[in-house]
């Protein structure tokens, strides 16, 4: 099946039927460092299937005897990610992009 990138209104909803297939289609990076705590979805949105990166920081908490603790510590956990391809979508809000759907990720 081929997919291109849909130009639908700002924040649309319900998600298309293939979003969960797209989601893993994505990669999902972390980067620790000065105390924080980065993780970047890069990949096709799985609402509007336009390519994105997806940015989203967390705060690092430090901890005396085990290092870092908290969301780092090796459990898995899910951030919200949000698109951000470079397409202004019908009824996007002034100086924002993408298509305004927002997913989440596991990182593991």
């Amino acid at each position: 099946m081929t997919r291109e990138h849909d130009n639908h209104s700002w924040r649309q909803a319900p998600p298309p039927p293939f979003y969960d297939e797209v989601i893993k289609e994505g990669k999902v990076r972390e980067n620790k460092a000065h105390g924080q705590l980065t993780i970047t979805y890069q990949g096709p949105c799985p609402c509007c299937l336009g390519q994105t990166v997806s940015v989203t920081p967390l705060t690092v908490i430090p901890s005396d005897d085990q290092g870092i603790r908290g969301q780092s510590a090796g459990e898995p956990f899910t951030v919200t990610m949000e698109c951000a391809c470079l397409t202004v979508h019908p009824n996007t809000p002034e100086g924002m992009r993408g298509c305004g759907h927002e997913w989440e990720v596991t990182v593991r």
